[in-house]
């Protein structure tokens, strides 16, 4: 009696169309599954991608820095150089002792 109910069943074009119906509600939940799961691997690129650029305008920021102390440097170490020349034309001592000590002032800044 339970197989001919079933075979009835299996026989009926609406078992058919619920099987339809069942596989496309099964085939649509895996695409929004997928769609989720890309969408947080978007996301975290997003983040990533926010990070490095971050860390990119810092990288470049201290790059500017950087090159800054340098000019300032080469412009102080250039300043030694008339400093020595000053020094031979008879300066006085406190004169001489004043730029000396903005010199040592300067490059102890960088320490």
């Amino acid at each position: 009696m339970y197989i001919t109910v079933l075979i009835n069943i299996l026989k009926s074009k609406y078992f058919y169309m619920a099987l339809i119906l069942i596989a496309l509600f099964v085939y649509v939940s895996s695409l929004n599954i997928k769609l989720n799961i890309k969408n947080k691997e978007i996301g975290e690129l997003n983040n990533e991608i926010y990070k490095l650029e971050y860390s990119n305008k810092f990288l470049s920021k201290d790059n500017d820095f950087r090159k800054k102390q340098i000019n300032i440097s080469e412009t102080f170490s250039k300043s030694d150089e008339y400093i020595n020349l000053i020094e031979e034309r008879k300066l006085s001592d406190d004169t001489i002792k004043s730029f000396n000590s903005i010199v040592s002032n300067y490059y102890r800044s960088f320490e």
